[in-house]
């Protein structure tokens, strides 16, 4: 994402980058002398308190979520619901959760990254209106659906007998 980003700024475009969350413990040092080679431009935010989290986002033009592998990316649902234009890894589940709400890219290719954020850059109505489809699919998940269907799943799983395959 760093390197996308460079590139666009070589292009002409005046992004910056802000980075946000926890950073695997290994990868931490790694992670710092990349940001310190880039800081021009690229700000590593770290862990944000979860009631500063809208306030991030409300400051922000574009997300970019180059994730790999994800079950469910509530990062991703947050940005949505904020109503933001999204750059996506094309990885899954992604394109199930925002569907044709934003720019896909292989997160491991570098180029097709920075060509995802520059369409966004470059075409402003077509960056209003995925970031609308984005907001409106993101009001389809709550954690109240999220209960029931789970609490739902459990209960026939006991009725249907698989007790045994739900360890104690």
């Amino acid at each position: 994402m760093i390197e996308a980003v460079a590139r666009l700024r070589e292009e002409g475009y005046p992004v910056q980058l802000q980075l946000v969350g926890p950073v695997v413990k290994g990868l931490r040092d790694r992670i710092s002398a990349i940001v310190e080679d880039y800081d021009s431009f690229v700000e590593y935010s770290g862990v944000v308190p979860y009631q500063m989290i809208e306030e991030v986002y409300h400051n922000t033009d574009i997300f970019i979520f180059a994730s790999s592998c994800e079950n469910m990316p509530n990062v991703l649902v947050e940005a949505m619901s904020a109503g933001l234009p999204i750059a996506s890894s094309h990885y899954g589940p992604m394109p199930e959760i925002l569907r044709d709400g934003g720019r896909y890219f292989d997160p491991l290719q570098i180029s097709e990254i920075a060509d995802a954020v520059k369409f966004l850059l470059d075409n402003p109505s077509e960056r209003s209106t995925l970031a609308q489809r984005a907001h409106e699919y993101a009001q389809q998940y709550t954690w109240q659906d999220c209960a029931v269907q789970t609490l739902t799943f459990l209960s026939e799983m006991l009725k249907d007998g698989t007790k045994s395959t739900i360890s104690k």
